[in-house]
């Protein structure tokens, strides 16, 4: 059967193609612990159109989930890339971001804010920033400290160029990103409440 979340009751494999069979064969791979295998895996799985139901079910069923993120706490850079880069394309979908948050990945992605690798930051700042559209994940970036995190990585010291600035793209990417992260987590139901009853005090 499928998650009800996906909005699907039965899977049969005349409906789901061959995607759903060779994801699923694709993630058993990440399980190993060969690190050339794992990424030729991850690298293989961004082959598929992950934004379809039937391919994050097929990560989903088979445990693919708590995999990519294990892999975010491993020490082979590559993988980790890979991996966040599978991450934040999924986790645009709530029902993934939900699993994601109950998996602890919002610990590992915060400690991937602080990485020296501004690739690993980009892509944990992106993905946070897609996993805390939802409220119970915003609780836990806040109470892990990924505010102050993000707002380190704003931090432009005050004799920057920024002309310069602005043809390092990688530092123009990581700052997008960041701002991105800290625009999810500003947001939050009470605060645009309270925000419409001031404006309506003011006359607005």
């Amino acid at each position: 059967g499928i998650n009800a979340e996906y909005g699907e009751a039965v899977v049969s494999t005349q409906s789901t193609g061959s995607e759903y069979w060779q994801i699923q064969k694709l993630i058993k791979y990440l399980k190993g612990g060969n690190p050339t295998a794992t990424l030729i895996a991850l690298c293989s799985l961004r082959d598929f159109d992950l934004s379809q139901d039937i391919c994050q079910i097929a990560i989903r069923d088979v445990d693919g989930l708590e995999a990519l993120v294990n892999l975010l706490d491993t020490t082979e850079i590559k993988c980790q890339i890979a991996s966040l880069k599978i991450l934040k394309d999924i986790s645009q979908s709530k029902p993934i971001s939900r699993s994601l948050t109950d998996l602890g990945a919002i610990q590992s992605l915060i400690r991937l804010l602080s990485s020296t690798v501004a690739d690993l930051q980009c892509l944990a700042a992106e993905t946070i920033a897609n996993i805390a559209k939802l409220t119970r994940a915003r609780r836990l970036v806040r109470k892990d400290g990924g505010i102050s995190k993000f707002v380190s990585l704003l931090n432009i010291p005050a004799n920057t160029n920024i002309e310069v600035l602005k043809e390092d793209t990688q530092a123009v990417e990581l700052l997008r990103c960041a701002a991105l992260g800290l625009c999810s987590l500003s947001k939050s139901k009470k605060r645009k409440k309270d925000d419409g009853e001031s404006r309506t005090k003011r006359g607005m």
